[in-house]
């Protein structure tokens, strides 16, 4: 996922245990190593050898600021895999981890909480995450934790990015600001 080129429009929701929801529809874009994750009031990523910034601006659309030099893609690769395997791989490991076939589209993960107590755990309770065959892109993830279940679902996968993919459609800044 981390080092693959795609493009995924995905349907996240959100269910609290009183039924309540939220939904929204993502965007999220990686040809490394420029990425883009779009939502609908905020947005970042990384172009050109910097970071991007975004939010809702006064009049709607989002506002972007450069937020500096993005660090080495390698690195940050490297520092994610390094935090992923801190959860899975150690003595008293915080989640176990295995094949979960039919969980969801492409080839699934299931990750379930061993650390009983942790506070705020990053993948809540338990966890599916699904990858594409194809592009290694996301397909499905559901995190479950006491307050919500959060699920994303891919609606289309396609490993040709284009330079729109990776660019926020964004409201001019105001002047001044």
């Amino acid at each position: 996922m981390l080092l693959g080129t795609w493009v995924v429009t995905e349907s996240f929701e959100r269910v609290a245990p009183t039924g309540r929801q939220l939904g929204s529809v993502l965007h999220r874009a990686q040809r490394p190593p420029d990425t883009l994750t779009e939502g609908p009031t905020s947005a970042d990523g990384r172009r050109n050898g910097r970071l991007i910034s975004c939010a809702s601006g006064p009049t709607g659309g989002l506002v972007c600021k450069d937020a500096g030099p993005a660090p080495a893609f390698t690195d940050q690769v490297n520092s994610e895999l390094a935090s992923l395997k801190s959860y899975l791989v150690a003595t008293l490991p915080l989640y176990q981890v295995a094949a979960a076939p039919g969980a969801g589209p492409g080839q699934c993960w299931r990750l379930l909480l061993a650390a009983p107590g942790y506070p705020s755990p990053p993948y809540g309770t338990r966890a599916v995450f699904c990858f594409d065959p194809a592009t290694g892109a996301p397909s499905y993830s559901q995190i479950v934790r006491p307050e919500a279940t959060d699920t994303t679902t891919a609606v289309d996968i396609s490993a040709t990015v284009s330079s729109a993919d990776l660019t926020v459609d964004a409201a001019p800044a105001s002047p001044g600001r």
